[in-house]
C-alpha cells in the first residue's frame, strides 16, 4: 500500500460510510477532470464493495474529489435505476395488453365451440312467468308493441315474449333482442338478470359473443377471474337462433305448445336481424306468424324471395321514416355514386386545387423539414363517422372500391368483437402508428368510429403527426345520417299532419302512392320544380367548385387540408322502402314500433299502404 495515500486517508474526518462524506460536501468546491482515486476501496465499507463501484487507480486533489466523484457515480446509479424501472414499467403494461389479448382469444375461443353446441330446441324448466301488476305510479308502462301476445284456442292469452325492451318487472318469460344498438336493449343489465331470474334472451347467432362482450357477463373483460366462474350460470338462460335453422322453443314446461324462430338479415346494422316467429299450438297447428322487423332497411331483392310465399298474421314495423319526403337512394346504388364522386370528382378536384396547382409542390413548414418517406403522393384519409356499431356495408364497400384498401378500427370498440365484412379491416390497438403503416403500402385508407369532434378530426385521430412522416394529408370527414337529407327538416311539416294529406279510397290508392314515392305530390303541394336535397351532388351536371360549395352538404376547411361531407346515408327504411315492403308481403297487420306519438300519421300510411296490397293482390 502506498504510504503517502495511507497518511493520507489518516487525515480524512471519521465517517461511518461513503454517504456521511455526501452529507458534508463543500459547495464550492470543484472538480477537475483528470481527478481520480488511487486506493478508492480503502474508503469503502464491506456493503459498498459489494455494490462493485469502481473508479479509476490515479491521483486526487483533496477528500472533495473523492465526494463527488461518489456523487457523479450515485447518480448515474440513480439515472441507470430509473430507466431501469421505465422498461420494467413498459414490459409490465406490454405483457398486460398481450394477456389481456391472449384471455380475450382464449375466452373467445371457448364461446365459439360452446356456441357451435348451443341447444336447438328449449323447454323450460319452470312454469311460464305470471305477470305482475305494479302499481307503483312512478314505474313506466311498457308499450304495448314491446309485447307479443299469443291467442289461445279460447281466445285467452297463452303466454307472451317481449322484444327489443326490459322493463324493472319482466312480464314476459321470454326477452328477444333484434341487435345491440342501445336503445333495444333498454334497461338490460347484469343486475336485470338476478332480479329477473325465470328470464331467457333470444339473440341472433352473430350477436351473441358481443353481447356477453357488451355486458361482461362472464367476466369476458376481466383478467382476474377465469371463464367458467359464471359461464353455465349465464349462458343457460342465452337463446341462439341458428343461421341455417330454426330454434324451437317452448313456452311452458308443461305444455307443448312452442314457437319456432327464425332470423333474416335486417340490413341494418352489423348483428341485425329480423324476427320470423310461428306459434304452435299443442297439437302441432301453426296458429300464428309474425315478423318483427326491430330496426331494418327493406331490400326487395334479398328480402322479398324469402317471404313472399307466407302470410303474416302481424308485422311489427320500423316506422322511422314515416313522411314520403324521405326517399333515400338504396345503399348498392348510394355506394356506386359515393365511390365515383370521390374518385372522378372530389379527389382529383382537391388534389389540383390544393397540392399541385401550378406544378408546386405544397407543405407546411414543420412538415417540410420531418418528411420521411416518399412525399409526391398525396395520402388520403376517409373518416366514417359512426356510432359504436353500423355503417359497415359502406366502409367494406368504400375499401374494396379503393384497391381493397385497410379500415381501422378501434380494436378496444364493441365493433371489434363481430365478425366483421371482410378480411380489410384492421383491428387497432394503436391507431395511430396502424395509419403511418398503412399509409406506407397505401395511399388511401379508411378509419372508422366514433368522431366527438369533427371539426377538430385531425386532433382527435392525432392526424397532424401522421402529416409530418408523409407531407402531404388529406382528410375526408364523412358523417353518415339519413337526417343528412334534408337541408331544411322544418320546411315540410305539413306532411306531418294527416289532416293536410289527400284522402284516398280503393280506386286512388295506387295513384297517390306513387305520386308520394316520386315527390310529385310534394313538389306540386309546394310549388317546387325540383326537391334539391344532400344527393343533388351526384348529379352528373353538378360542377364541383372548391369556391363554391353547397356548404350545407359539403364544405372545405383548405389551410388544415380537411373536407367536411354531409352525406345522407341511413341504415332505416325510407318511406319507399316502407310501402315497397307493405305492398310485397302478405299480412293482416302492421304495427308501428317508432314516432307512435304520431299515430293518426301512421295510422293514415298504414291504411293506404293495406288497400295497395289488397288492390295489387286483386289484379294478379
Amino acid at each position: 500500500m502506498d504510504l503517502n495515500n495511507t497518511n493520507k486517508r489518516k487525515h480524512l474526518p471519521q465517517k461511518k460510510n461513503i454517504f456521511d462524506f455526501y452529507s458534508t460536501k463543500k459547495q464550492k468546491s470543484k472538480i477537475r477532470q483528470e481527478t481520480k482515486v488511487v486506493e478508492y476501496l480503502s474508503l469503502l465499507s464491506e456493503e459498498e464493495e459489494e455494490n462493485n463501484i469502481e473508479l479509476n487507480n490515479n491521483d486526487y486533489t483533496d477528500e472533495d474529489d473523492i465526494i463527488i466523484i461518489k456523487e457523479e457515480k450515485i447518480i448515474k446509479k440513480k439515472e441507470t435505476f430509473k430507466q431501469e424501472i421505465n422498461v420494467k414499467k413498459d414490459i409490465e403494461a406490454k405483457e398486460k395488453v398481450i394477456i389481456k389479448e391472449i384471455t380475450f382469444e382464449f375466452k373467445t375461443d371457448i364461446l365459439k365451440r360452446e356456441l357451435a353446441l348451443k341447444t336447438k330446441v328449449y323447454r323450460p324448466s319452470t312454469a311460464t312467468l305470471e305477470e305482475t301488476h305494479n302499481t307503483d305510479p312512478n314505474v313506466k308502462k311498457i308499450p304495448r308493441y314491446r309485447v307479443h301476445s299469443f291467442p289461445s284456442e279460447d281466445n285467452k292469452e297463452l303466454d307472451k315474449i317481449t322484444v327489443d325492451y326490459f322493463p324493472k318487472n319482466a312480464v314476459t318469460k321470454y326477452h328477444f333482442i333484434s341487435h345491440l344498438h342501445s336503445d333495444h336493449h333498454v334497461g338490460f343489465s347484469k343486475k336485470w338478470l338476478s332480479d329477473n331470474p325465470e328470464t331467457i334472451i333470444v339473440l341472433g347467432y352473430k350477436n351473441y359473443l358481443p353481447f356477453l362482450y357488451k355486458f361482461n357477463l362472464i367476466n369476458y373483460k376481466s383478467q382476474l377471474k377465469p371463464l367458467e366462474n359464471e359461464y353455465m350460470n349465464i349462458t343457460e338462460r342465452i337463446l341462439v337462433v341458428p343461421e341455417d335453422k330454426p330454434l324451437k322453443i317452448y313456452l311452458n314446461s308443461s305444455d307443448n305448445a312452442y314457437l319456432e324462430v327464425k332470423t333474416i338479415d335486417a340490413n341494418h346494422c352489423i348483428g341485425a336481424v329480423l324476427f320470423w316467429i310461428d306459434y304452435y299450438d299443442h297439437l302441432g297447428v301453426c296458429k300464428e306468424r309474425i315478423l318483427h322487423t326491430g330496426d331494418f332497411r327493406y331490400n326487395s331483392k334479398k328480402m322479398l324471395p324469402i317471404l313472399k310465399n307466407y302470410k303474416f298474421d302481424k308485422i311489427y314495423l320500423d316506422t322511422t321514416y314515416i313522411s314520403p319526403v324521405w326517399n333515400f337512394t338504396p345503399k348498392n346504388e348510394l355506394l356506386e355514386l359515393v365511390s365515383n364522386f370521390l374518385q372522378a370528382k372530389l379527389l382529383p378536384t382537391v388534389m389540383n386545387d390544393w397540392f399541385h396547382k401550378n406544378n408546386l409542390i405544397q407543405k407546411t413548414l414543420d412538415s417540410f423539414f420531418t418528411v420521411s418517406i416518399d412525399n409526391k403522393t398525396v395520402k388520403t384519409i376517409i373518416a366514417l363517422g359512426s356510432y359504436t356499431i353500423g355503417k359497415e356495408f359502406l366502409a367494406a364497400g368504400l375499401s374494396e372500391k379503393f384497391n381493397n384498401c385497410p379500415v381501422i378500427l378501434d380494436k378496444q370498440g364493441f365493433r371489434a368483437t363481430f365478425d366483421l365484412p371482410n378480411s380489410n379491416f384492421i383491428k387497432s390497438t394503436d391507431i395511430q402508428n396502424d395509419i403511418i403503416e398503412s399509409f406506407k403500402k397505401n395511399d388511401v385508407i379508411i378509419f372508422l368510429g366514433s368522431i366527438r369532434d369533427t371539426k377538430n378530426i385531425k386532433t382527435e385521430l392525432k392526424l397532424y403527426t401522421v402529416e409530418k412522416h408523409f407531407g402531404k394529408l388529406l382528410t375526408i370527414s364523412i358523417s353518415l345520417s339519413g337526417w343528412n337529407f334534408y337541408k331544411w327538416k322544418g320546411f315540410f311539416k305539413n306532411l306531418d299532419d294527416d289532416s293536410l294529406l289527400p284522402p284516398f279510397n280503393k280506386d286512388s290508392c295506387l295513384t297517390l302512392l306513387e305520386e308520394f314515392n316520386n315527390n310529385e305530390y310534394v313538389k306540386r303541394q309546394y310549388q317546387l320544380d325540383e326537391i334539391f336535397n344532400s344527393d343533388l351532388i351526384f348529379k352528373k351536371d353538378f360542377a364541383l367548385d372548391l369556391g363554391n360549395l353547397p356548404k350545407w352538404i359539403i364544405r372545405d376547411d383548405k389551410d388544415n387540408k380537411v373536407i367536411f361531407w354531409k352525406l345522407s346515408y341511413s341504415d332505416h327504411s325510407s318511406y319507399k322502402e316502407l310501402s315497397d315492403c307493405c305492398i310485397d308481403l302478405d299480412y293482416d297487420k302492421i304495427i308501428p314500433t317508432v314516432n307512435n306519438y304520431k299515430s293518426d300519421l301512421l295510422n293514415y300510411h298504414i291504411m293506404l299502404w293495406k288497400l295497395c296490397n289488397e288492390k295489387r293482390r286483386e289484379k294478379e
